[in-house]
């Protein structure tokens, strides 16, 4: 019979030093996020800055039309090159009417 009563004495110690060690473990947690929230709070204001991100889309180039047979506005038919900004070279002919 004491050897019972010695066996429910540890348990209980046992049980007690893990409440103890529970609420310990709770009251430290608690004061660390005391203390960081109070380190934070007197933190300047842009240490927390979200990453932006910027995309350049490059512009149309400009084309530049150069007839090969300028002969005025005459309604007809005739040539012309463009010549790109890159360098390319595209030729176009008009029909007329």
């Amino acid at each position: 019979m004491n050897d019972q009563r010695e066996l429910i004495s540890a348990l209980a110690g046992r049980e007690r030093a893990r409440t103890r060690m529970r609420m310990a473990t709770a009251g430290l947690g608690a004061a660390a996020l005391a203390t960081a929230g109070v380190v934070a709070y007197h933190l300047p204001a842009p240490v927390h800055k979200t990453a932006t991100t910027t995309t350049v889309t490059p512009s149309a180039q400009p084309t530049l039309t150069i007839p090969a047979n300028y002969s005025g506005d005459d309604g007809g038919g005739g040539t012309s090159s463009s010549v790109a900004a890159g360098g390319g070279t595209a030729h176009s002919t008009s029909g007329g009417s």
